[in-house]
């Protein structure tokens, strides 16, 4: 392979990755506009369809879609992925992710622990150097040995 080739081989996997990360983020502030744009129609239709308790639900649940949707958007532009770590990193605070639930994570002497409950993650520092073990002293205890 030439270098245009594998050049354009990594662009194409960096494009699809980017698309992955944006698309369900995108797909939700997409219906939150749909349903502030066209909200009085969608919310005179569905309250002859499902009654006031009904459109009341769906209300809430389009609150918590929106807000969900900001919270993917926010987390996609301040978390940056650090490979040579192995974890996320934001981008203005020198402050650590953990890379399965994305939760602060608590800087130790070897590495990084989640501080999520029930998440157990740890990422070790590559650049920790463990301290040399002190050698080992012999001792004789008494007998015919230390005479």
């Amino acid at each position: 392979m030439n270098e245009s080739t594998t050049f354009i081989s990594a662009l194409r996997q960096e494009i699809e990755k980017r698309l992955a990360e944006y698309t369900m983020g995108t797909l939700a502030l997409l219906l939150s506009g749909v349903v502030v744009a066209f909200g009085n129609r969608i919310f005179d239709s569905v309250q002859n369809a499902l009654g006031k308790r009904g459109t009341l639900q769906l209300v809430v649940l389009s609150v918590c879609v929106a807000i969900y949707s900001l919270w993917l958007v926010y987390d996609k532009l301040w978390l940056k992925w650090d490979s040579r770590l192995g974890l996320y990193r934001h981008r203005k605070r020198d402050e650590f992710y953990c890379p399965s639930c994305r939760s602060q994570l608590k800087t130790e002497t070897e590495g990084w622990r989640c501080k999520k409950v029930g998440c157990l993650t740890f990422c070790s520092n590559p650049d920790y150097k463990s301290p040399p073990k002190a050698p080992r002293q012999t001792r004789t205890v008494g007998g015919w040995l230390s005479q």
